[in-house]
């Protein structure tokens, strides 16, 4: 599939979504999606007009991100996903998700937005294996962040029951999803893209996320508590930390207590991601308490970020990390199992 397409003409006082509407038909027709049928009759049963006015339309509150990143998509969304296939299909995934969200009862969202966000991958992960010669910064950074909110909202299957940890001790962690998340920092740190970070309407948002992952260890937390549950987590990690498997992990969490969860810190919060890695993640396939942990703060964090696609998947895991390592972990990790909500309001 390729990359780029060249996009309509503008005409003399269209707008790009009116431009992107008009042309949205021919923009999916044309879409190299193979012997994928059952993906275009999912497609096909919701008017991707409905899910464009949806997404680009619904500016009342905070729902796709920080308030800076909704910004930016909303006015550069429709220009950028002319040109870039990719991005045009996480759009329309992300706003059937949502409605999905808002409508339980209709099933045919949930469909249509898992469709749209394997097409989405498929064209994502192409261009990524290109050589970004002709490749548009801005709509791949825009496609990821989408794909990582999707992503986040995908790692509970059904939405949280209270109950469901009593019943069931088991403890299936979601290491694709957690794995597919990190796509922002690995975007980050590219060097074919380095060059192309100032142009790129994001940059804002690279600097002070950037700037935010610089925080001194010592810095300020946000209150007593906080301070003392990082010291109490950092030393207990480093009791068997002679790999550094636990670092960033840990950095990412004393990051997050500095600042404060909200709005403005959901690429901070995603940067704990980056942390699983070889080592880190072996620790949670073996389910290591020190490493659930971890896994079971950040989320508890996540889940105060008060938005549909983080709230529900981070209450469950918080719930179902809690009830696994309440009943197995050893006694100095359930010694931090009580996690005050003050810790992290923004």
């Amino acid at each position: 599939m390729p990359a780029q397409r060249s996009h309509p003409v503008n005409p003399r006082g269209s707008q790009p979504l009116e431009i992107l509407k008009t042309h949205i038909a021919t923009l999916l027709d044309d879409s190299d999606l193979g012997d994928r049928e059952t993906e275009i009759i999912f497609c096909r049963s919701v008017d991707p007009l409905e899910l464009l006015d949806h997404f680009f339309q619904t500016t009342d509150h905070i729902w796709i991100g920080s308030g800076q990143l909704q910004l930016n998509l909303q006015k550069y969304g429709p220009q950028l996903a002319l040109r870039s296939p990719y991005l045009l299909y996480a759009i329309l995934s992300f706003s059937a998700s949502h409605i999905a969200y808002i409508r339980p009862a209709t099933s045919q969202y949930t469909l249509t937005a898992t469709s749209y966000y394997s097409m989405s991958l498929e064209a994502y992960s192409t261009t990524l294996r290109s050589d970004f010669e002709d490749t548009n910064v801005d709509a791949l950074f825009a496609c990821c962040t989408l794909l990582n909110l999707i992503a986040f909202n995908s790692t509970a299957a059904v939405r949280p029951d209270p109950d469901a940890p009593s019943r069931n001790d088991k403890l299936d962690l979601d290491i694709p999803g957690l794995l597919s998340m990190r796509g922002f920092q690995i975007l980050q740190r590219d060097p074919r893209l380095e060059s192309k970070f100032d142009q790129c309407i994001w940059g804002a948002l690279f600097k002070d996320c950037m700037a935010s992952e610089r925080a001194h260890k010592d810095a300020h937390l946000q209150s007593p508590k906080a301070f003392h549950a990082m010291n109490q987590l950092e030393r207990l990690c480093q009791t068997s930390n002679s790999l550094g498997q636990y670092d960033l992990a840990l950095e990412s969490l004393r990051v997050l207590m500095q600042r404060g969860i909200g709005h403005n810190t959901i690429g901070i919060l995603f940067r704990f991601t980056q942390g699983i890695e070889d080592n880190f993640l072996r620790l949670l396939e073996n389910k290591d308490s020190k490493a659930l942990l971890l896994l079971y703060y950040w989320y508890s964090m996540a889940a105060n970020v008060k938005q549909w696609w983080a709230s529900d998947s981070a209450e469950f895991w918080r719930l179902k990390l809690l009830s696994f390592l309440d009943k197995h972990a050893e006694p100095s990790a359930k010694a931090l199992l009580d996690f005050p909500p003050d810790m992290i309001v923004e």
